[in-house]
């Protein structure tokens, strides 16, 4: 993930940068940020952190909806994957193209860090 830094006056500084949503929302908690995007919404351990940091369980406001892009490589004879499957694959159900009607070859996940509101998705809805 990149950094980009604007300076518009010696008393201002604007920073952004990556890392997922846990990395955003524990800036925040610690004070090293006054604003945060997230992808999901605030866990309730992380406003009880606000709450006793900042006496304030700080404003969330929804503005936009993440979407999901699941890629196979283009060699990859498997033509649709079903929620099910995806569910199977990412917890380990499902190891082998084989068993979707591909190759005979194990199946390797890319996917983001575990501060990623992405990652956080995954984990809760596949379980």
């Amino acid at each position: 993930m990149g950094r980009i830094v604007y300076e518009t006056t010696s008393e201002v500084s604007i920073q952004v940068t990556g890392g997922g949503s846990g990395v955003g929302l524990a800036a925040l908690i610690n004070g090293t940020t006054d604003i945060a995007n997230s992808s999901r919404p605030i866990k309730q351990t992380e406003m009880e952190k606000l709450k006793s940091r900042y006496n304030t369980l700080g404003v969330e406001i929804p503005c936009s909806k993440d979407g999901i892009t699941i890629f196979l490589h283009e060699s990859n004879k498997v033509e649709e994957l079903t929620l099910e499957q995806l569910s199977d694959i990412y917890t380990a159900k499902i190891t082998n193209w084989k068993e979707l009607g591909g190759a005979d070859a194990e199946i390797k996940l890319y996917g983001r860090e575990n501060s990623s509101g992405t990652y956080v998705y995954f984990k809760e809805e596949s379980s």
